[in-house]
């Protein structure tokens, strides 16, 4: 018997496939939700958005990946201004900041 995956959803730059365990590979009946994104668009928009004057009251820190902000969501963070704070100062994440200065 083989692993099991079947894309359970897909739009824009987002693929959702679950994958159940086969006691080979992995646990039998194990479950794992892999979520692939596409992330050059973002990151494209980001580059445009920050040539862009911004606006005098407000002004777009980062776009937020799908992928990131699911995460967010599962691992308790997603209404944690802090943990936003800490992901956007990320010099990993620095592709997807559209204003360059410190949060």
């Amino acid at each position: 018997m083989a692993t099991k995956e079947l894309v359970f959803g897909q739009h824009d730059h987002m693929r959702q496939t679950a994958i159940v365990g086969d006691g080979v590979d992995m646990k039998a009946g194990d479950l794992i939700i892999r979520e692939t994104e596409n992330c050059t668009p973002h990151v494209e928009a980001c580059k445009v958005l920050a040539d862009e004057t911004p606006g005098k009251d407000f002004k777009l820190a980062a776009v937020i990946p799908d992928h990131v902000f699911n995460r967010a969501a599962r691992e308790g963070w997603l209404d944690d201004p802090k943990a936003w704070k800490r992901w956007a100062n990320d010099g990993d994440n620095a592709a997807f900041r559209v204003w360059k200065g410190r949060l």
